[in-house]
């Protein structure tokens, strides 16, 4: 709990950090497609050092990402943080209605509840509900009531 509450966290190890699937994304165009790391730096018009680090470190700040996402587009989006999200933008959409499905489900039996928690007491006199021991000829289990 109070690692909570000072911002400490557990770190996530399912996932490669997001510099390694950048960097691998990344590799496998240069490799695809025979480019050196000037002729990336040029196309997305970014610096050779920041891709040096994140071929060498694995480590991609936010400024070569963004450059990357501009330049890729969709496909690198997808294929950098689809292991994060979980799925793909279809997916994680029907996913998420699938979710708010459920919650108005139960928003909609809640409503059930309350409906009928009000016929029952509007169908006691006065709109009242009133305890069994009131009733007539009932006795209180409690001592000198």
């Amino acid at each position: 709990m109070r690692a909570l509450s000072v911002g400490i966290h557990d770190e996530n190890d399912r996932l490669p950090l997001r510099g390694e699937r950048v960097a691998a994304w990344v590799e496998d165009y240069m490799r695809i497609h025979g480019l050196a790391i000037g002729e990336l730096a040029f196309r997305i018009r970014g610096d050779k050092r920041d891709i040096r680090r994140l071929l060498n470190d694995r480590s991609c700040g936010s400024r070569l990402e963004d450059a990357l996402a501009s330049y890729f587009g969709w496909p690198f989006v997808e294929a950098v943080f689809t292991p994060v999200v979980g799925a793909d933008p279809v997916a994680a959409l029907e996913k998420e209605i699938e979710r708010e499905r459920a919650e108005i489900a139960a928003r909609e039996e809640r409503l059930a509840r309350l409906r009928s928690a009000d016929r029952a007491r509007g169908s006691v006199a006065g709109g009242m509900l009133r305890l069994v021991a009131e009733e007539g000829g009932a006795r209180s289990p409690w001592p000198g009531d």
